[in-house]
């Protein structure tokens, strides 16, 4: 499917398989009312400009790829990212606002804002990666970040959270990192 614009309103979606598409030449909308968004197995929503994604439930990207080249929002119950799977932005914000961020893959673009309650970023192929800035506001639970998961900002990072940041057997790299965490 591709268009200039894409408009999808439904109650749950699956975009599944190498030659599942969806593709807008400027704005992507998925606004789903009572369940997930399921993308998997090499299935991709790409749009050139910008993709706003409004979810029910959880964004559930497996071994597939999200990508704009424009901001990317994400308005959700969650984020599952898997190891093989990518939500980027070309040059944009990747703006998510969720309730838990589970991390096994590429989280990235040229700034990114995460707010959540609890926040995973675990295994090898795990990174959230900035280009510039890198803004983490985790209310409830702990920033994990483990087993060579990497956090990167290419200029400042900034993780706010009432609890712990657990950085095991990984590493949080920036040129700044603001404030100064408490870090177990």
């Amino acid at each position: 499917m591709a268009a200039t614009t894409i408009n999808l309103d439904a109650n749950e979606m699956l975009n599944s398989g190498s030659s599942a598409l969806v593709q807008a030449t400027q704005t992507l909308i998925i606004t789903l009312d009572e369940g997930d968004l399921e993308n998997e197995n090499g299935g991709m929503l790409f749009s050139f400009s910008n993709m706003l994604l409004d979810i029910f439930g959880i964004v559930d990207n497996q071994d597939a790829t999200i990508r704009s080249g424009g901001d990317i929002t994400v308005a959700a119950e969650g984020i599952a990212n898997n190891s093989g799977a990518t939500i980027s932005t070309q040059s944009g914000l990747l703006d998510v606002d969720v309730t838990d961020v589970n991390n096994e893959g590429l989280l990235q673009g040229n700034n990114i804002d995460i707010d959540t309650q609890t926040l995973s970023n675990s295994g090898g192929n795990a990174q959230i990666q900035a280009v510039t800035d890198l803004t983490l506001d985790v209310t409830t639970g702990n920033v994990i970040n483990s087993n060579d998961a990497v956090i990167y900002a290419g200029n400042d990072i900034t993780i706010n959270t009432t609890n712990n940041i657990i950085n095991q057997q990984a590493s949080i790299q920036a040129k700044t990192i603001l404030p100064l965490p408490q870090m177990n």
